[in-house]
């Protein structure tokens, strides 16, 4: 804050750079967890002794949700054009979020049957759905904020997935040191997933934020 109590310069060109990275920051992010607990969560969420394996079903999933992304690419970026790119930035965070507590919070199979398997389902849909949308939207925000310097503004986006893949890393590295593997199987997936489901309620209300200091108006 300057001494008029209104935020700094720096503040007002620093928040809209992270704001718009951290929703691709938490999907790669999530990406990447998936796939490394994908033994751990075949075997919470979907049912043994089918024609295929546990964790075949958990990647056949990982890959279906990917189809995901172009509908939800052609349908938030028609949302951002009428609704400003603000908008779309919120709904695709909290799409996120949700997909990363479901994922959570979702009790296994043994517990409610194939409620879980869709739910898991569900939460990637809705993570590739959100991402489709994501990547457009603040990307575009990104590059309005920075005239002059555009290329430079969205590269921010590519410096967020390497970051994603590391912070990814690092969690898996930690719960495997921190936890017995017992845990680490049961359960480290979903301390993982938390992890995320928490940064994309912080991108939440950095993206509120953004509305209060520079609102995005739709596209004419």
């Amino acid at each position: 804050m300057n001494g008029n109590g209104r935020p700094s310069t720096r503040f007002r060109m620093t928040l809209p750079v992270i704001a718009s990275i951290l929703g691709n920051i938490i999907e790669y992010y999530d990406f990447v967890i998936y796939a490394s607990f994908s033994s751990s969560i075949g075997q919470t969420f979907f049912p043994a002794g089918l024609a295929f394996s546990q964790i075949a079903l958990t990647l056949a999933t990982f890959g279906f949700t990917l189809l995901a992304r172009p509908v939800g690419a052609v349908v938030l970026g028609i949302c951002t054009d009428r609704r400003g790119r603000t908008f779309t930035m919120i709904l695709c965070i909290a799409l996120m979020a949700i997909g990363s507590l479901l994922i959570t919070f979702t009790p296994g199979y043994q517990s409610i049957g194939m409620a879980a398997p869709l739910l898991i389902v569900t939460a990637r849909l809705l993570h590739g759905f959100s991402l489709g949308g994501e990547f457009g939207s603040a990307t575009s925000f990104l590059i309005e904020q920075a005239p002059g310097h555009e290329a430079r503004a969205a590269s921010w986006q590519a410096i967020g997935q390497i970051v994603a893949s590391l912070a990814a890393a690092i969690v898996t590295l930690g719960l495997t040191l921190l936890l017995p593997a017992q845990g680490f199987d049961s359960y480290g997936f979903r301390i993982a997933a938390g992890l995320g489901a928490l940064a994309g309620l912080l991108a939440l209300v950095l993206r509120f934020r953004l509305i209060r200091t520079r609102p995005s108006p739709p596209v004419a």
